[in-house]
């Protein structure tokens, strides 16, 4: 059912929830932004951080450090190689926070969408006088920003207009307030709809402006090739390729850029109903103040009739026979719903057969062969260091890494295999683990360590 299982496992290590390491990540980056801590922080820092978010918003209890740490390390937090003990937020963390608030605060609200199309996509006379040329402005690569600038704009657009579209339903919901402030209240939010669908107007005109510019472009280089005269040696045979080349070239940079515009076609469709039900919106408004209207009228009516046939009476107010009365004649209304027929037309699936790449199998099979002989080497060296402290009762880290590497092994192994022991002997309480505050420097290598010690009671030994 999944396409991507890894995905769907690794979820919960993608995003944290807020008091599992959401609102610490946050928390964190904000105190470097505004100079309170710098890049890399200790776990006191972390601490103090948690207990600050636990005090602001009353948690019963503030989270385990350690519990938390094992679930950041893995795409938010970072040891610091050259301090131990230190840590750095992740690039993919601060992204994730900069996506969030661009998400709550978007930049281009306040910025027309007409402006970013003309500074994009435009083609100015002689602009363009070589393939080189169309490919370093709106090549797939080269555009890829400025696509992305105008999709956060139609984003922020489409946040925008459906705020103020439920803005306007909470205005003709109200039953407080006077004609005139719901008015007032219903003119604020209808300018916005207003004011969008004449930026979005321009903002196609420009695009549409555009895409004719990109296809006389690409007719030019259609005619180079076309016009070119029949070649009679070798040289003229490759330029007369060169022109067919470019020519290419530009039907797909056309064909790129018109499939991400029939995208934004679609965007802007939506924004756009958005805008039409506003309209509506404005009937719903006339309508609600003329049946206000009508309605006052008719009590007053009413009133007026009720108080010429009452009379005082010893019991309280009465009324006088000639009182009219009225009854309602109703009918139980009865909604019949058609029946779905579906007339679309059914499509046979075509079975595309795609070429195996030998190439590109045995460049994936290399690097995961590579993987596995060095989790082998991990896993080989990890039971070394298990039966070193099982049969001797004690094990120190920095010569065992030092053995690791002198056998030829990367230090990276090395050093994954000194953390996976230590883990191992935190989690076991018949292992100490012994650190002293005391340098030591890898052998060959730049990494500074505390001297530490794995140590098994004798009586725990087999």
């Amino acid at each position: 059912m999944f396409l991507n299982n890894e995905l769907y496992e690794k979820y919960d290590l993608l995003i944290p929830s807020k008091f599992e390491g959401g609102f610490l990540v946050l928390a964190l980056l904000e105190k470097i932004e505004n100079g309170e801590l710098e890049e890399q922080f200790t776990i006191v820092d972390i601490r103090n951080t948690l207990n600050e978010i636990s005090n602001q918003y009353q948690q019963p209890s503030v989270p385990n450090t350690e519990r938390l740490l094992k679930t950041l390390l893995h795409y938010f937090l970072r040891n610091y190689a050259e301090e131990p003990g230190r840590y750095y937020l992740t690039d993919y963390a601060k992204s994730m926070v900069v996506l969030m608030r661009n998400k709550i605060e978007n930049p281009y609200k306040n910025f027309p969408l007409k402006a970013s199309f003309e500074k994009f996509f435009v083609i100015r006379f002689n602009q363009i006088k070589s393939i080189t040329d169309l490919e370093e402005r709106f090549g797939r690569i080269f555009i890829e920003g400025p696509k992305k600038i105008i999709n956060d704009h139609l984003e922020a657009l489409d946040d925008e207009l459906r705020e103020a579209y439920g803005n306007l339903g909470k205005i003709l919901q109200a039953d407080e307030g006077s004609a005139s402030t719901m008015v007032r209240s219903f003119t604020i939010e209808f300018k916005k709809f207003g004011e969008r669908a004449e930026d979005i107007t321009n903002a196609i005109g420009t695009k549409d402006k555009f895409l004719r510019e990109l296809q006389r472009t690409v007719d030019l280089f259609f005619d180079l090739w076309d016009k070119f005269k029949q070649p009679s040696n070798k040289e003229e045979y490759g330029v007369l390729e060169n022109l067919k080349t470019d020519w290419r070239k530009s039907v797909e940079i056309h064909n790129d850029i018109t499939g991400y515009f029939k995208a934004v076609d679609s965007k802007i469709s939506n924004i756009r109903r958005q805008i039409n039900n506003a309209s509506d919106k404005l009937s719903e408004l006339h309508e609600h103040f003329t049946v206000r209207a009508t309605l006052r009228l008719q009590i007053k009516k009413l009133l007026g009739v009720a108080l010429n046939n009452a009379v005082y009476h010893e019991d309280g107010a009465a009324f006088t026979n000639n009182l009219p009365l009225k009854s309602i004649v109703t009918e139980t209304i009865r909604l019949f719903y058609p029946e779905e027929y579906d007339f679309g037309s059914v499509t046979l699936n075509r079975v595309v057969q795609i070429p195996a790449d030998d190439e590109y199998g045995r460049q994936e099979r290399e690097e995961i062969e590579s993987k596995i002989k060095r989790q082998q080497n991990i896993n080989e060296w990890l039971e070394a260091g298990k039966g070193l402290l099982k049969n001797q009762g004690t094990l120190n880290v920095k010569e065992f890494m030092e053995t690791i590497m002198d056998s030829g092994i990367d230090m990276s192994v090395a050093y994954e295999v000194a953390i996976s022991l230590t883990t191992f002997a935190s989690e076991d309480n018949d292992i100490d683990i012994e650190i002293e505050r005391q340098i030591v420097i890898l052998k060959n290598t730049k990494l500074l360590l505390w001297k530490t010690v794995l140590k098994q009671p004798m009586n725990t030994i087999s």
